[in-house]
């Protein structure tokens, strides 16, 4: 049997022409059933790019982002914040582990991209994971390739030669 295991994208929206939209991957968070995620501090701290820090208070924490300077604070993030944990409600995508790991050994989450551009996602018509066609544009997927679908092949025939090169929120990191 499988690992149940997730990992999530946050999405740091680009609040002006100066604090630019970056998206920031946090391995191994907690899924709650109200949808909602938690991970530990010091794995964002390690995560965040130059000119991010993070701030909290009894009542939450924010990220926050200053020009290199220092002087301009503009908050681009919001979270919950416990005994070392932050809960995040809004602003994520969560990916799940799919229990296989691609040709160089690293593990295959739903949501990323081979080497020929195609993604992983769940096929509610074959009830498992499947490659799929993903229109960037309108982010939405556009074609099946498993053979309850409109395609010619199984994601298990072909889990040998898949290797990751990004995933559908950060893009193409290869």
């Amino acid at each position: 049997m499988r690992p149940i295991k997730f990992k999530a994208v946050l999405h740091l929206g680009k609040v002006n022409d100066k604090i630019p939209e970056i998206n920031i991957t946090i391995d191994s968070v907690a899924v709650y059933p109200d949808g909602s995620i938690g991970f530990p501090e010091e794995v964002l701290k390690k995560k965040l790019p130059k000119g991010y820090e993070i701030y909290g208070d009894d009542f939450g924490a924010e990220i926050k982002y200053a020009d290199e300077e220092g002087e301009y604070f503009e908050t681009v993030f919001e979270m919950l914040m416990g005994d070392e944990w932050f809960w995040v409600e809004k602003d994520f995508d969560v990916m799940e582990f799919i229990g296989r790991k691609d040709k160089n050994g690293i593990e295959i989450y739903e949501g990323d991209i081979d080497q020929n551009g195609d993604v992983v996602a769940w096929c509610d018509r074959r009830d498992g994971w499947a490659m799929k066609v993903y229109d960037f544009t309108e982010r939405e997927f556009v074609l099946c390739h498993c053979y309850h679908c409109e395609g010619h092949f199984d994601i298990s025939e072909e889990i040998e030669k898949f290797e990751i090169i990004g995933n559908v929120y950060e893009g193409i990191k290869k």
